[in-house]
């Protein structure tokens, strides 16, 4: 315990001293201050973005592992991998108990839906909380909202919104369909030259999610579910020409929250129930494998407000159940963890300085792992009514090896050890004039027991913790005109976002490893993204301009992808009857029709195009 509360006292100095701190990105709102906007934002309004993935695309350090249109997609933030990064939904972790990631492609997104990502937490990579808006984002006692789109890639989605309110009690949801063939050119390589149609590559999805809540002074109320069915044909890679490759996801999440307030303190309550099913058939190699996992995860906490809400204390209890099913784990995997948070907060009563520090205790096979984050930020607001802010981050990571690494079948290493490091960075945003924010941050990063799969002989592979990692970059953001409001009838303004990532290998996992000193796989050093906004009476054009440099195929970077650049350009028209409106839209992606990949002979779409119609309607 002396140990446990002296990390405390070094994580809470440490915001202390810095003086700052808070780095979450918000994708509806990148720079901070008032009026500030992004690409993202106006890609959820005008639901540019129909799953997690595309959303993600343009983040600051995010770089998207596809397979394919509609195929796996995996994040990299940062150079972690896919399972180093948390996904959330209303607070409760959405992460695979097999896997231990994400398939962002499967997440439909939608308007009820609101969308942050941050570093601040202690997982090795990033946070990604995907929440349903409560009654206070709601503009009316009824919303309805309805869209349509048709891509020329053979493929089509239709969406339905809903909110409801009524005093107290709100609810939201959104059904989601979605079809396509996805049958675009790809290189014939069988040829040597000219291009084929890409075969065994259609893909249909259903998705419903409903919430309903209630909310008063005192109490705070939140049931949702959401079930997500998807039949994907796993396309071949396009130096083959024929695949019979299947997969079969559907899960179903439940989930509820209660909040009790009175005077200074806060009691509150979560549990939920994931349910996921995957079946994947290959009859070329005779292979089938089916994998199943129930996860229960639940929470009790209590914090209490001292000093006119100027300090406050929050002590956590949760209990988390996996149950691994799978022909390849043998048999069911079942594993429990225990864990107590401590939260300290300070706020100024002027709101201008936040300090934050929680510490974690995870107790898993009889062992105690401790985990922590510290972060703080201050605002400064000068007689020109500018603003200048400051942020920092400091946390201890950890991340326990997935179901599928221990125990897989001839495979898995029961013997792993779990993932541990530190990482902190520093963000300092300035809002030069009322049309010009900018934001320039630092961020490193060290892992050590980092899981690697390696291969032991020719054809068996296999986990371990062999790696030590380090890592570090630097993050760009610049939004320069004339913001999007309500009161004016035109709007021009410009998106900048840029980063620069390493992350380097410090140990060889054999002799024959030379993979010391080398940049990660799938980690690229520069990515940027950019976009140019116009728009004047319910007229509005978006041009985006992605660069991601190179990415190394090989750890000992003799192989790599070659960098490549996107363009897009969305054009749309809205018609107002009253409070209700139509939006017409129109947009070209891959302008250029460049031909690139993210992981190796996976084809990516050449130019396509896209129709949507959008009807909202307010009561």
């Amino acid at each position: 315990m002396r140990y446990l509360f002296i990390l405390f006292l070094c994580l809470f100095m440490e915001a202390t001293q810095a003086g700052s701190l808070k780095d979450t990105v918000q994708l509806k709102e990148v720079v901070t201050f008032p009026g500030a906007r992004n690409a993202k934002q106006y890609q959820v309004e005008n639901n540019q973005s129909n799953t997690l993935d595309k959303l993600l695309l343009n983040t600051s350090s995010m770089f998207i592992k596809n397979y394919g249109a509609k195929a796996l997609s995996s994040i990299t933030y940062r150079g972690t991998s896919a399972a180093q990064n948390d996904f959330y939904w209303n607070g409760v972790k959405l992460n695979s108990a097999l896997t231990g990631q994400v398939d962002c492609s499967l997440i439909p997104i939608d308007p009820s839906q609101q969308f942050s990502i941050s570093s601040a937490s202690n997982a090795i990579g990033a946070k990604v909380s995907m929440d349903d808006k409560s009654s206070f984002y709601l503009q009316a006692p009824i919303q309805y909202e309805f869209q349509a789109r048709y891509l020329s890639l053979n493929a089509f989605d239709i969406s339905n919104t809903f909110f409801l309110r009524h005093k107290g009690f709100f609810s939201s949801g959104n059904l989601y369909y979605h079809q396509g063939k996805y049958d675009f050119l790809v290189p014939d390589v069988q040829q040597g030259k000219g291009y084929r149609k890409q075969q065994n590559s259609k893909t249909a999805q259903l998705s419903a999610r409903a919430s309903v809540g209630y909310s008063s002074k005192a109490h705070e109320v939140l049931c949702a579910v959401w079930w997500v069915n998807t039949n994907r044909q796993l396309p071949p890679v396009f130096t083959k020409l024929l695949s019979q490759e299947s997969q079969y996801d559907q899960s179903l999440r439940v989930m509820t929250r209660y909040m009790f307030t009175k005077r200074d303190n806060l009691l509150g309550i979560s549990a939920s129930y994931f349910k996921e099913e995957m079946r994947y058939r290959n009859p070329e190699l005779a292979l089938i494998s089916d994998n199943n996992s129930l996860v229960s995860r639940n929470e009790l906490y209590y914090r209490r407000l001292f000093k006119q809400h100027m300090f406050s204390a929050e002590l956590g209890f949760k209990y988390d159940l996996e149950i691994g099913k799978s022909t390849n784990l043998l048999k069911n995997r079942i594993r429990n963890f225990y864990e107590l948070r401590q939260l300290f907060i300070y706020t100024s009563k002027n709101r201008k300085v936040s300090v934050n520090a929680t510490l974690y205790q995870t107790f898993f096979q009889k062992k105690v792992f401790v985990s922590g984050i510290a972060k703080s930020k201050i605002v400064f607001i000068q007689p020109s009514a500018s603003m200048f802010a400051m942020q920092l981050s400091f946390a201890r990571t950890l991340r326990f090896p997935s179901l599928n690494d221990l125990f897989w079948s001839g495979a898995g290493n029961p013997n792993l050890n779990p993932e541990k490091g530190w990482k902190g960075d520093v963000h300092l945003e300035k809002q030069i004039t009322q049309y010009a924010n900018l934001k320039v941050g630092a961020y490193g990063q060290y892992v050590q027991d980092w899981i690697l799969w390696h291969p032991v002989t020719a054809a068996y592979w296999q986990p371990e913790n062999l790696k030590k990692v380090y890592g570090y970059g630097v993050e760009l953001e610049a939004v320069i005109g004339k913001r999007k409001t309500n009161d004016h009838n035109w709007f021009v303004y410009a998106i900048g976002i840029y980063s620069w990532n390493k992350m380097i290998n410090l140990e060889p996992s054999s002799v024959n490893d030379l993979s010391k000193g080398k940049q990660l796989i799938y980690v690229p050093q520069h990515r940027l993204t950019s976009s140019l906004v116009a728009g004047f009476k319910g007229f509005q054009t978006t041009f985006d301009v992605s660069y991601t440099g190179k990415v190394y195929t090989s750890t000992d970077n003799t192989e790599a992808l070659p960098a490549f650049m996107l363009m897009d350009i969305h054009l749309s028209k809205a018609f107002f009857i009253q409070r209700q409106a139509i939006t017409l839209g129109f947009a070209v992606c891959n302008l250029a029709n460049t031909f690139y990949q993210t992981m190796p002979y996976r084809a990516m779409p050449g130019r396509y195009f896209e129709c949507s119609v959008k009807l909202n309607l307010k009561g």
